[in-house]
């Protein structure tokens, strides 16, 4: 009979407890309501002390070090939540949003997997989990995750974005096109633009890429997409606009990278613009060898430039 006692007694226990960690859980939501941050804790740590078990109180106590910007101490309450509900997506999210924070990819990419096996349509979860693969590079990786958050919420241009780019980077890049051009209408940014460019001039595109890269021109009067719009000209045999782009590049303080590309596009173009005019402007092709010499002296090791100097010198 004495262990039947002490059996009742304990239950008896354990349900005070239970009753009393209830009735400081409330006393700490009222507290959070009015704003008395300082007290909520203190009644989450004493309904913790009550019912050691009480997710809720984890939460709450990771939710206030959150609003206070202690992020470790945030992320040991979260991490806290996850172990005494594993299945609860909020305490994962939170988990994962902190361990983020601090920096570590890896480990908040795992959280957020995990995060995702209680709730997988949660677009925010795989938008966030596309963005950290692709820091890590792994654009295979992120692909599923990028689709998802767009086909959960085909409003979220950042989504729409990290997709295109994965296409793009996956060779996809008929998909990739759709993509930009549906991230686009969200903020237009030289990384998009750049990116909606290669996808194009990938597919050999040559008008379409000189279209985006003349919204590049008109808003960050960029000297390689100068030198671009010249080489797709080029590749559309209008040797006087292709001329006239490489000049430009050229005359926009370009890298020597650039630089020298222009310095060859000058040189071709002025070579076939002077050919295609019956070789009358002796002008132009003294413009190709002064060009072609130019590249040249930037980087020697160009055999088809030497080439095409040492025949029309």
């Amino acid at each position: 009979s004495m262990g039947l006692s002490a059996i009742t007694g304990c239950n008896t226990t354990r349900a005070v407890n239970l009753q009393q960690a209830a009735f400081l859980m409330d006393k700490a939501q009222m507290r959070m309501n009015t704003g008395k941050e300082d007290s909520a804790m203190a009644a989450f740590g004493l309904a913790l002390e009550a019912n050691p078990k009480l997710t809720s109180a984890y939460m709450g106590m990771g939710n206030i070090y959150r609003k206070w910007g202690n992020t470790e101490l945030a992320r040991r309450r979260f991490e806290s939540a996850t172990k005494t509900n594993p299945n609860s997506f909020d305490a994962q999210y939170w988990y994962g949003r902190m361990t983020q924070k601090q920096g570590n990819v890896g480990a908040s990419i795992d959280i957020y997997l995990r995060a995702l096996e209680i709730d997988q349509n949660h677009a925010e979860t795989h938008g966030r989990v596309a963005n950290l693969y692709l820091t890590q590079q792994k654009s295979d990786n992120a692909l599923n995750h990028a689709q998802r958050a767009t086909d959960l919420n085909p409003d979220d241009m950042q989504s729409w974005y990290s997709l295109a780019y994965c296409l793009k980077e996956t060779k996809q890049y008929a998909n990739a096109i759709s993509a930009y051009k549906q991230a686009a209408q969200g903020t237009i940014t030289e990384e998009l633009l750049t990116g909606w460019y290669e996808s194009h001039a990938a597919l050999k595109n040559h008008d379409k890429a000189i279209n985006v890269l003349k919204e590049i021109v008109k808003r960050y009067s960029n000297a390689h997409a100068y030198e671009r719009i010249g080489y797709h000209y080029f590749k559309l045999q209008d040797f006087e606009l292709a001329l006239l782009n490489f000049n430009k590049a050229k005359s926009l303080e370009p890298t020597p990278k650039v630089l020298k590309s222009a310095l060859k596009g000058i040189g071709v173009s002025s070579m076939s613009v002077y050919e295609s005019t019956g070789k009358t402007e002796n002008q132009l092709k003294l413009n190709a060898l002064k060009a072609w010499k130019e590249s040249l002296l930037l980087d020697p090791n160009q055999p088809m430039v030497k080439k095409l100097y040492d025949r029309f010198k």
